[in-house]
């Protein structure tokens, strides 16, 4: 059976496809669609991104309305309704704290631990509680000045639904999609089994797998800190930051979600390090076929 293969970069980060049974011709020519649709989405989303709707929200949306096209408003709805299903664990409104730790654009990293008052003072401006959706005019506007938001939370995730959409479209029935490594959609079955199974790895020690999943027509994200902090005075400070109280999260764990939905795993695997067990729970109450595996580093699950 002929495997098709290809790669590319997007979103700071590769993005790996494969389509068992799909002749080489026919691979590039979904690889190139789907290529595309990646970068269109990365241009819109991306705050870096100068021409981005992101950016400009970021700019203009505090001193007047932002009118939204269908597909934005439809995100910036499902951002809301995870908002409220995580209890405010999933905010996109964080940008502020981000760029208060470090964790904004590289070149203005800063490597100084912000103090009690800078976190308070920051915690003003940051929440998804600030910013309004006008249904009748399909609008979006920031009630506070300050608040900036930053959808890196649930990119990877809509992308890949994105994806999905254009395969599916296509008649593609069995397909695996890697973004980054972190972020895996799997369509249909293995061309060797039954289903796709795709190992955690441990995010320091190439190699090592701490936990495998059993994937078919599903999605995982797993989060975590290892690799991704700011070290201050000797410390190190996760990416993940508790978007009400302004401080890292103090875990240094992996957390994998499987679902039917990619930008629902993506979601829930960044807002489950925010929540403590029984919160985690009463959200898995409310979602239907979502798996979680707490993984602790340097322990083989």
């Amino acid at each position: 059976m002929n495997v098709f293969y290809d790669s590319f970069l997007a979103m700071g980060t590769r993005f790996e496809i494969v389509l068992p049974g799909v002749d080489d011709a026919y691979g590039h020519m979904l690889s190139r669609e789907v290529e595309d649709e990646v970068i269109r989405l990365d241009k819109k989303l991306s705050r870096f991104s100068p021409k981005s709707l992101v950016r400009r929200l970021n700019v203009e949306a505090y001193d007047h309305a932002v009118f939204l096209d269908a597909e934005m408003w439809s995100l910036f709805s499902l951002c809301f309704d995870y908002y409220h299903l995580t209890h405010g664990a999933f905010d996109i409104a964080i940008l502020p704290l981000l760029e208060l730790w470090g964790f904004g654009q590289m070149e203005t990293r800063k490597w100084v631990k912000p103090s009690a008052t800078d976190v308070d003072a920051c915690l003003k401006h940051v929440g998804m509680q600030y910013v309004a959706l006008n249904e009748k005019e399909r609008s979006i506007r920031f009630m506070k000045s300050g608040v900036q938001i930053d959808l890196g939370a649930i990119g990877k995730g809509y992308a890949l639904e994105e994806v999905k959409g254009i395969l599916q479209a296509e008649g593609i029935e069995n397909a695996f999609v890697n973004f980054g490594g972190s972020s895996i959609l799997a369509l249909g079955s293995h061309p060797y089994g039954d289903c796709w199974r795709v190992g955690v790895q441990h995010p320091e020690q190439a190699g090592e797998t701490l936990y495998e999943w059993e994937l078919m027509d599903s999605a995982i994200s797993t989060s975590g800190v290892a690799n991704k902090f700011v070290a201050i005075d000797g410390e190190q400070y996760g990416h993940i930051l508790h978007p009400k109280f302004g401080y890292p999260v103090d875990d240094t764990g992996l957390i994998s979600v499987c679902a039917s939905s990619a930008i629902e795993a993506e979601v829930l695997s960044t807002s489950f390090f925010v929540l403590d067990a029984s919160q985690r729970q009463a959200v898995l109450g409310q979602t239907s076929g979502v798996r979680i595996a707490e993984i602790p580093i340097g322990e083989q699950v």
